[in-house]
């Protein structure tokens, strides 16, 4: 055979060679709400180390010199939250991605008790999303909250943090979680610091006067705790961190550390579902680490969930119990090691919950919840002699019922029911003896969409306690200027019960020689509260300005008396009036497809009815958050800022924090970084903390996708 015949059959076949070795993995990208396609993902096939971008339709291709049947890709965008797939390579991938920085999908119920989107309310509501929680080193609700861009940071006398919303401390914001009241104050505010995030899938502020749906204390707004919705799959996440925190010694090995272990696993059983949720926490070292001293510290976290629908999907029943206890030790001692005192504070909490959802039609829903809590914290102080003993117990009980009815009817969305809540209260300062409280309401809320733009909240609570009676109205809108720019107008009133420490306290501190006395004639605090919000968004920016108002009347203090005598003598008053203004400004920007900005600003005002500012209000916060996302390393880095600003220059500070997190493997990450860079701290005001370094391990148990 001639030479040239050869040749025409390799230049025949070649073309066949080439196109039998050209293999290639194709696929197209959507947005899991908006069903539209997502450009410029991250498709990284990180079998091969090779990645390509999703084009303006959202399809992709992966061209391969060779076969391979099994692959691991890993979809990513810094606006959507990551998804790793694993299968086939012969077949070809739709993957739907959920967006997780503008969020304008956000299912909302917070700000009316009814699932809305949240372009879609009237009432402005913040929340604080999974991938914001993920993203985030934060073990518990304090961690989390103290690192927001933004808010207002506050401490307590006891070293642990505090906030401000609204120019408001936190005794005017209720704390929920799953929609119920949280019990368990100290100084009449609940410590977040007990709230762990292992189980939580999102949380919602609502912004305002919350009193006419949730009752007393939500004056100045709600901020509800959202556990994890049940999957259908097996799944569940281990987390392990340990921190270092600096300054106190020159060897790090002898500086106070923490350890944070948190496990929940959630699988189905036929109809049902298991969720089981534990966490641990451990300070060691701890000598002149708080304003207190504590020398050791532990939190133990226990949350058991057992749920059940019915196969025709018009029942479904939850139940669920946690378990929640903490203690610490103080000691003080000699220069040469003799102890002079020492104390303890133990706290112990659980609670169970029950809820039944009865579906008798696609427009109607009749749910029932129980709640019970208990609530147990000691004091205990010994030292050289019985001078120095001191015993402090304090019991809190509440059993909550509630049962209301959502239906729809056209454009109507109405819901209404009756709350039935017994509190109790217990403590050493109150003369020993247990005070309770019987509350019985009863709310209805109407939310009307008049047309497409339009759309119109009314609502009215009653509320009864002893000889009292407490009326609530509300009113809200929402106009849709237009596709980009909506207006909210919320306003309302609220109202708050004065507690018993108010109304009964009586104690004598005689280490610092004061006296606090209660008073048992004190009337509810009453206020008007109005919310103006503007929002403008497109695929790049989210943008919100909103600002407030809240008109105090009968605002509580606590005041100093003069008694001519060598003690301070303390005594709670009304006041007549006080009013609480601000302005806050929260812009998202997506810079491009793998760095995103945040910033937050808030102006606040506070004054008395004698035009004099209110003591413990931070008259200008601001936070910046930055983010960035190196696909190709499966890398993530975030920079954080807040800032302080006030009158005074004590409290006057600035945080900054940076991370960054490495996904390795399939399920695996690991997270390092440093809080409080500047190593800020007031042995005064707060915070007590300075610098601290962490390393946290994640693991991801389940599906993959």
């Amino acid at each position: 055979m001639s030479a040239k015949r050869y040749t025409c059959i390799i230049l025949i076949f070649l073309p066949m060679f080439a196109f039998s070795n050209d293999y290639s993995i194709r696929g197209y990208i959507k947005n899991r709400h908006t069903k539209n396609p997502i450009k410029d993902v991250n498709v990284y096939l990180k079998n091969l180390k090779k990645g390509t971008l999703s084009d303006e339709n959202g399809y992709f291709i992966l061209r391969l010199d060779n076969r391979i049947d099994q692959v691991y890709i890993e979809f990513s965008h810094v606006a959507f939250e990551t998804i790793r797939w694993h299968g086939n390579s012969s077949r070809s991938i739709h993957v739907e991605m959920k967006e997780t920085f503008l969020k304008l999908d956000e299912i909302v119920i917070t700000g009316t008790r009814t699932e809305s989107t949240s372009e879609d309310t009237p009432v402005f509501t913040e929340v604080i999303n999974n991938s914001d929680i993920n993203s985030s080193n934060a073990f518990t609700l304090a961690e989390l909250m103290e690192e927001r861009a933004g808010v207002c940071k506050m401490y307590n006398f006891d070293g642990s943090f505090d906030y401000n919303l609204l120019g408001l401390d936190s005794k005017y914001i209720l704390i929920l979680k799953d929609g119920q009241p949280v019990t368990g104050k100290f100084n009449d505010k609940i410590d977040l610091d007990q709230l762990a995030l292992a189980n939580v899938e999102k949380i919602e502020i609502l912004k305002g006067a919350g009193s006419a749906l949730y009752g007393t204390e939500a004056m100045g707004g709600v901020i509800n705790i959202i556990s994890k919705k049940r999957k259908s799959a097996y799944n569940g996440e281990l987390r392990m961190k340990n921190t270092s925190f600096d300054g106190v010694s020159k060897n790090w090995i002898e500086n106070p550390n923490s350890q944070d272990i948190s496990y929940n696993i959630s699988f189905p059983i036929k109809s049902f579902r298991l969720d089981f949720t534990s966490v641990y926490q451990m300070l060691g070292e701890g000598e002149n680490f708080t304003i207190t001293g504590k020398d050791e510290a532990s939190k133990i976290n226990l949350d058991f969930g057992l749920s059940w629908f019915s196969q025709n999907q018009k029942h479904f029943v939850e139940a669920g119990y946690n378990y929640f206890t903490s203690d610490d030790t103080s000691n003080t001692f000699t220069s040469t090691g003799f102890l002079v005192k020492s104390n303890s504070t133990d706290i112990f909490r659980n609670e169970f919950m029950a809820k039944y959802d009865y579906n008798p039609n696609q427009n109607m829903i009749i749910t029932q919840k129980l709640n019970i809590n208990n609530y147990e914290r000691t004091f205990k102080q010994s030292g050289l002699d019985d001078s120095f003993l001191r015993y402090a117990n304090t019991k809190e009980k509440l059993s909550d019922y509630e049962m209301n009815v959502n239906f729809k009817i056209g454009k109507m969305n109405t819901i209404g029911g009756f709350e039935l809540s017994d509190p109790s209260f217990n403590n050493d300062r109150v003369n020993g003896r247990t005070y309770s409280r019987r509350t019985r309401s009863i709310f209805i809320q109407n939310d009307f969409k008049h047309s497409d733009n339009h759309k119109i909240i009314t609502g009215f609570r009653y509320d009864q306690y002893g000889s009292t009676n407490v009326y609530s109205p509300r009113f809200a809108y929402l106009f849709e200027y237009s596709e980009n720019m909506r207006f909210r107008f919320s306003s309302g009133t609220g109202f708050r019960i004065p507690s018993f420490l108010e109304l009964y306290i009586d104690f004598y501190n005689v280490d610092n020689g004061y006296i606090v006395k209660g008073n048992r004639f004190l009337e509810p605090e009453k206020s008007l509260g109005s919310t103006v919000n503007l929002e403008y968004l497109n695929e790049k920016i989210r943008m919100n300005v909103l600002a407030y108002e809240n008109i105090f009347q009968n605002k509580i203090f606590s005041t100093y008396k003069d008694t001519n005598s060598a003690i301070t003598f303390y005594e709670y008053k009304n006041i007549a009036k006080a009013r609480f203004q601000g302005l806050e400004l929260f812009l998202d920007y997506l810079v491009n497809r793998s760095s995103t900005f945040k910033l937050n600003v808030n102006l606040r005002s506070a004054i008395d009815g004698e035009g004099d500012p209110i003591e413990n209000v931070i008259p200008y916060s601001a936070g910046t958050r930055f983010s960035r996302n190196f696909p190709m390393y499966s890398l993530k880095i975030y920079f954080q800022s807040t800032f302080n600003y006030s009158n005074h220059n004590e409290n006057k500070f600035s945080i900054y924090n940076f991370q960054i997190r490495k996904n390795f493997l399939e399920s695996l990450s690991i997270s390092t970084g440093v809080e409080n860079i500047g190593n800020y701290t007031n042995i005064r005001n707060g915070p007590f903390i300075g610098r601290s370094f962490y390393l946290e391990f994640i693991k991801k148990i389940g599906a993959l996708q």
